[in-house]
Parts: C-alpha cells; sequence; structure tokens
C-alpha cells in the first residue's frame, strides 16, 4: 500500500512539473506604485522632449505598450537605448507559473533583508514604512492571456507598529508584534483591451496604493502615503486623451468618487482635470455617472455638513529636451458666490522642476520642488468628510494610524526639495537630496492626536463635528502656530551585480528645531538604512518547462 501511496505522489508530482512553463507579463498586470519603470520611462519621454500620461499609478502593461509606442529607438541616446532596452525585459520577463493555453497561475518570489539603525528616538525615519521591503515577498498571479490578470501581493512583512519603532534594526518578523498578520497589501483584478491604435480599456478593483503626479516629494493630489485603501477603477486611455473614474473607500461610510479628464498638446503639454466629492454616506450610485458634474446636485443641502468637494489639476511642459516643468494643484472646498459665506477654502500646490541629461553609460538627474498647504487642506468640520484613511492594526495596544490621501506633510506646511544623481541603467545609482520643511501646527496628522480630543477615533467612523480651530474668520496662514522647522540630507546608492541580486544603503542625517512646536527645542540624528534582495526567477536564465526538464539536451 505505501508503494502505491508513494507511486501516486511521484506521478502527480511530475504531472505537475511537465506542466511548469515560464510565463511573461500580461496585458492587464499593474505596475505598482514606486516602481523603477516609471523613473525610466521618464527619463526616455524627457530625452524625446515630449510627455504622455504615465505620472501615474498604478497603470497596465497595456498602457505602457501605448507609450513606449511614442519613443524613437533609433533617436536615444546609448544610456537611452538601455533604459528602453531594460522596459522591454521587463514586460517579457517570466515568472514561475503553471500554464495551460491562455490561463496561467504563476508566482514571483523574492527575499529582501533590511537592517535599520537610528540614533536619535524623536527624528522621523526618512527611510519610512513606504520604503521597506518585506523579508519575503511571494506574489501570487491569475492570468487569462493579455484580456484578465487577478494578482495577490502575499507578503512576510513587519507591522506598521515595528516599521515606526525606533529599536527596529532587521526587517525580521519573529517577536512579538513586529509580524503583520495582513499578509497583503496589495490586490487586484484588472481586465481590458488594447486595440492596435494605442487606444484601451482597463478595469480594476483591489486594494492598496495609488498616485496621481510625477514629483519629487510625495504628490499632493494622491500619494502612496495612503495604503492598503480599497478602490475601483475605470480607465480609457489613448495617446492623446485620457479618462479616469475612481471611486476610493477611506473609512466604511466615506467614498471619495472622482472622475479625471487629460488630453495631450503638441506632444509637449499634458494637462488633467480632476472633480471630486466625498460624503458621509453609504455608497450612492449618482457619483458613478462618469460625465457628471458633481457640484451641479447641491449636495450641501441635501448632506449639510456631512460632504465636501475636491478639485485638481497637474501640468506637465516639456519646453525642450532633457527639461520638464510641471504643477499640481489640490483644493477640498470651494464656496459659490451664489452659496453664501462657506467654510474656509482647502488649498495647495506643488510645482517643480528636473532634467534628466544622457552622458556616456548613465543619466544625470536634477530636480528642485516647492510645496505649500494653507492650513485648511484635506481638513473639513468633521473627521468624517476630511480627507483621511484611519485604520487600526490587527495588534492590540498599537492604536490608529491615519493617512492623508496626498503628501504626507498634509495642510499647514512649506516645503522644498533640491535632488542630485547619476544612475547607469541596471547597474548602480547614486542620488543626493537635501529636504526642508516648516511644519504648522496642523501639520503632518497632529490634528488627530489627543489635544484635539474630538476628533478621536472611536470606531471604524467618527461621531463629532467640531472644527479642529478657532478661526471664525478664516484668517490663518501657513505654517502657523510655533512652527517645526525639519532639514534632512539623504545619500543612497543602489549596486546590482546580478540580474537577481542587488543592494542599497541610504544614510540620513535628520536636524530639527521648534521639535514638536515647543520653542527652542532640538532635535537631530543620523541613520542608516541597508537592503539586500534576491529576485529568485531571475537566478537561472533557462525556461524552466517540461521540453528543458526532460529532452536530452542534444541539439537537432
Amino acid at each position: 500500500m505505501k508503494k502505491i501511496r508513494k507511486f501516486a505522489l511521484i506521478f502527480v508530482f511530475s504531472q505537475l512539473l511537465s506542466s511548469v512553463f515560464a510565463v511573461t507579463r500580461g496585458g492587464q498586470d499593474l505596475i505598482l506604485c514606486g516602481h523603477w519603470v516609471y523613473s525610466a520611462l521618464l527619463s526616455l519621454e524627457m530625452e524625446m522632449g515630449r510627455v504622455t500620461f504615465s505620472d501615474q499609478a498604478p497603470i497596465s502593461i497595456n498602457e505602457l505598450k501605448t507609450y513606449l509606442e511614442d519613443i524613437d529607438y533609433e533617436r536615444l541616446s546609448e544610456p537611452g537605448k538601455k533604459q528602453y532596452d531594460r522596459i522591454i525585459e521587463y514586460i517579457e520577463e517570466k515568472n514561475w507559473s503553471w500554464n495551460a493555453g491562455i490561463f496561467s497561475i504563476g508566482v514571483e518570489p523574492s527575499a529582501n533583508l533590511e537592517l535599520y539603525y537610528k540614533s536619535e528616538e524623536d527624528t522621523p525615519w526618512v527611510y519610512d514604512y513606504t520604503k521597506r521591503q518585506s523579508i519575503i515577498d511571494m506574489p501570487i498571479k491569475i492570468g487569462l492571456a493579455d484580456y484578465c490578470s487577478v494578482y495577490m501581493g502575499l507578503t512576510l512583512s513587519q507591522s506598521y507598529y515595528a516599521r515606526y519603532s525606533t529599536d527596529n534594526y532587521v526587517n525580521q518578523i519573529f517577536v512579538n508584534d513586529a509580524f503583520d498578520p495582513a499578509l497583503t497589501h496589495e490586490n487586484y483584478l484588472s481586465a481590458g483591451y488594447l486595440w492596435d491604435n494605442g487606444v484601451g480599456i482597463n478595469l480594476r478593483t483591489g486594494v492598496g496604493t495609488q498616485s496621481t503626479g510625477h514629483s519629487l516629494m510625495p504628490s499632493i493630489i494622491m500619494s502612496e502615503y495612503m495604503t492598503d485603501t480599497p478602490y475601483v477603477n475605470l480607465r480609457i486611455f489613448s495617446p492623446v486623451f485620457n479618462y479616469n473614474f475612481n471611486v476610493t473607500q477611506f473609512t466604511r461610510e466615506t467614498y471619495l468618487y472622482t472622475h479625471r479628464i487629460e488630453t495631450r498638446f503638441f506632444k509637449k503639454i499634458q494637462f488633467s482635470f480632476i472633480e471630486g466629492v466625498l460624503p458621509y454616506s453609504s455608497f450612492d450610485l449618482r457619483f458613478v455617472n462618469p460625465f457628471a458634474i458633481f457640484h451641479g446636485y447641491g449636495l450641501f443641502n441635501e448632506y449639510h455638513e456631512d460632504c465636501s468637494s475636491y478639485f485638481g489639476f497637474k501640468i506637465s511642459y516639456v519646453p525642450v529636451k532633457y527639461l520638464r516643468l510641471y504643477t499640481l494643484y489640490s483644493q477640498n472646498e470651494h464656496t459659490m458666490s451664489s452659496e453664501g459665506s462657506g467654510e474656509p477654502e482647502g488649498t495647495g500646490f506643488q510645482a517643480g522642476i528636473e532634467s534628466y541629461l544622457p552622458s556616456k553609460n548613465g543619466y544625470f538627474h536634477f530636480g528642485a520642488e516647492f510645496y505649500y498647504t494653507n492650513p485648511y487642506l484635506f481638513i473639513k468640520q468633521s473627521p468624517n468628510v476630511s480627507f483621511a484613511k484611519v485604520f487600526t492594526e490587527m495588534i492590540e495596544g498599537t492604536g490608529n494610524y491615519y493617512q492623508w490621501m496626498g503628501n504626507p506633510l498634509g495642510p499647514d506646511s512649506l516645503a522644498f526639495q533640491i535632488a542630485a544623481g547619476y544612475e547607469v541603467p541596471d547597474k548602480w545609482s547614486v542620488d543626493l537630496a537635501y529636504n526642508f520643511a516648516a511644519k504648522g501646527e496642523f501639520a503632518g496628522t497632529r490634528i488627530f492626536d489627543s489635544d484635539h480630543a474630538n476628533w478621536q477615533k472611536s470606531d471604524l467612523s467618527f461621531d463629532e463635528t467640531v472644527w479642529p480651530y478657532k478661526d471664525p474668520d478664516n484668517t490663518l496662514k501657513a505654517p502657523h502656530g510655533v512652527v517645526e522647522y525639519v532639514n534632512s540630507i539623504t545619500v543612497k546608492g543602489t549596486y546590482k551585480p546580478a540580474d537577481y541580486l542587488s543592494f542599497m544603503v541610504q544614510p540620513s542625517y535628520v536636524f530639527m528645531f521648534n521639535h514638536n512646536h515647543v520653542k527652542n527645542q532640538s532635535r537631530h540624528g543620523f541613520e542608516i538604512a541597508f537592503s539586500v534582495k534576491t529576485q529568485f526567477t531571475k537566478i537561472s536564465k533557462k525556461e524552466f518547462s517540461s521540453e528543458s526538464l526532460f529532452k536530452d539536451g542534444k541539439e537537432k
């Protein structure tokens, strides 16, 4: 009997092995926020002296192909051609999968070892929770050719509590409160189609991060600092015009509905207009109307104080090759003259200039960016309709976490960044950045702390309807109160000795004045992060298939 069971196991295992194939990425696979492909494609666009709609994430592989069609390979410099080839290699990269015609199930495992150190517990991490890697990544994907992809980003990673902790020196998950039981932070179902003329459609639903606008600092519109957020997104794309409809869920009863129209003029200027509404209510089908004008619904008469509106735009302009100018604008309240006296208008903008210059084997990158928000951006009279995601981990006693939908500086801030670097594509890079931030008393997520008790989260939603400030004339100017000044200098180096192996080191120095908004209280400290990443699917160049497993190796 034991021999029969042993034979059966061997037979089943051999059948599984005989169906293993290496499968390339599907057309509906999404390129997640923060991926190197976005900056690589931007460098190619600037070398061509043009813009596309690639300054948002995630986009699908099919959409990426549309934008690559706009790049003339023969006109690129040598590093530009290497960058282009690198993107093509990524698209054609093969995972480990079981393949049955157009249907496949695959994995793309990797391991990351990270070490951290910070000398001053009161200074914020520069290598923060958005940059830290899981010790094990095991994304699982189900594909239906280029028509549909289902993705589960299975990870063994640290909890938010551990990522914020000062005495956390390695990305281990084996001590109490270090392990994140959520296991997945990026999941989606993505379906769509691409026509021959570069026009395509994509519909996706999932949980994860989204960003709008390519900037040095996190986007003021929507950034990767708002994590694990449920969404539904419809995207119609082409080389000259895009339409985007999005529903993002902040809490159990808070949905942000936005639609965005994007167009490109003369291949030099890209303009995007965004309108949104945030009612504190159950899901409302009225706002799923693709071309509705939300402000025309008169929602404030219906919802009164339980509703907020949103308006934004972004402009990207490439006047000459190698140079890009851009602006991002956010506004979460607008009162028309016919509506009488209203609540304060929350406004903010981001503006920058950057350049990618090809030189020998790589690119020089230079950039400068300015950020400003008034004290009311993202803030409404109630947390219910403020533009923040609120969540609690599955770890007892770790408290609540708050994330603004845009830049984590949030309201009441003035900041700028100056950056420079050099990269040899797929080999090594070095980057230097200086950051300055002047933070008013509503900056960051201070508005949710114990000094504003009416804004504390008691369940999965809020009950209070109280302005977090006493300013009847709406006259506060940012940054207001006792201003905290934060400076940081960061150097980041990467090295890739092999396709499957990469190293990263990032030392930083942070110095703060009026720490925690207390006059003449200063803090300063050094931090360093080190990372080693191994991508197992790239270790062997041989295709893992039934043919390669059983052939005798002789050429016919």
